[in-house]
């Protein structure tokens, strides 16, 4: 995806650290953002506890990768094949400073400190919370100039690159197919279906689901089997077709359609889970 060439030594001195530049990186294409989903190995939001080993030299820090490794315990697995280790090891620096993407959500270019010479942000700050991109090695360095470490606001619940990578995860588990489910709505709806089927959390709810005031505290689990985008003249809504256990005398034949794309209505992107067999 992308390359680093060695240049010159260069020294810059930046609020009391000596700044190396070892490498510099060159790019022929640039990764979308909605590609990420589905290029990412692992994405995981985790915290950062401190050094695992820290820098030889704490004064001085190279831009690119460094040798120095910090410590992440994982919150949340977003996406994996697998389950990946409660703990990750990552080359980095440590900071005591924010470092947020100042982009507008969905973030098409690396937070700030990725943007010193070497197209990758190699600092953390102590205690934040990240969310990160892996490749199969579980580093987060394998996409040049990307969102792929992005630092979390706090409180998470409104963090809008959060929510936008929990829904376009859902959104991008797409088989690629047709498929015909009863329904009465209007033909104007375009049907997918999700493979493998995704069990997410959601309210107790019946019919066409609407509702901004829905609490994202859920109670109850259904199957997400697709996702449909209704159409009408200037018109457009967005909603995942879920499936209940229960008989068909239940909602629509058993099945009933959510909201999607509004804020994660009733925490449907909040805790879905993909099984793999």
């Amino acid at each position: 995806m992308f390359q680093h060439n060695q240049i010159e030594l260069l020294i810059l001195i930046v609020c009391g650290y000596t700044i190396s530049p070892m490498w510099a990186c060159s790019i022929t294409t640039k990764t979308k953002t909605t590609e990420l989903i589905s290029n990412a190995y692992a994405i995981v939001r985790a915290r950062v506890i401190g050094y695992e080993n820290p820098p030889t030299e704490p004064n001085r820090r190279y831009l690119g990768i460094p040798e120095s490794v910090v410590k992440f315990e994982i919150e949340e697995q977003i996406k994996g094949v697998e389950i990946l280790p409660n703990i990750l090891w990552i080359n980095g620096y440590l900071s005591n400073n924010d470092d947020y993407n100042d982009h507008p959500p969905p973030y098409r270019h690396v937070r700030p400190n990725g943007r010193t010479g070497s197209c990758i942000a190699n600092t953390y700050k102590q205690g934040a919370e990240y969310l990160l991109f892996l490749n199969d090695r579980y580093s987060p360095y394998w996409d040049a100039l990307t969102p792929v470490n992005e630092q979390l606001h706090l409180p998470l619940s409104e963090d809008r690159w959060l929510r936008w990578t929990h829904e376009e995860f859902l959104r991008t588990m797409v088989g690629g197919f047709k498929k015909n489910l009863p329904t009465g709505v209007s033909s104007e709806y375009d049907r997918h279906t999700y493979r493998p089927p995704l069990n997410v959390a959601m309210p107790n709810v019946v019919g066409v689901y609407d509702e901004p005031h829905c609490t994202t505290e859920v109670n109850y689990s259904f199957i997400v089997v697709g996702y449909d985008t209704y159409k009408n003249g200037t018109t457009k809504q967005d909603d995942y077709i879920a499936k209940n256990s229960w008989c068909e005398s239940w909602g629509n034949k058993s099945y009933v359609w959510m909201s999607r794309n509004k804020h994660n209505q009733c925490g449907i992107a909040s805790t879905g889970s993909c099984p793999f067999v």
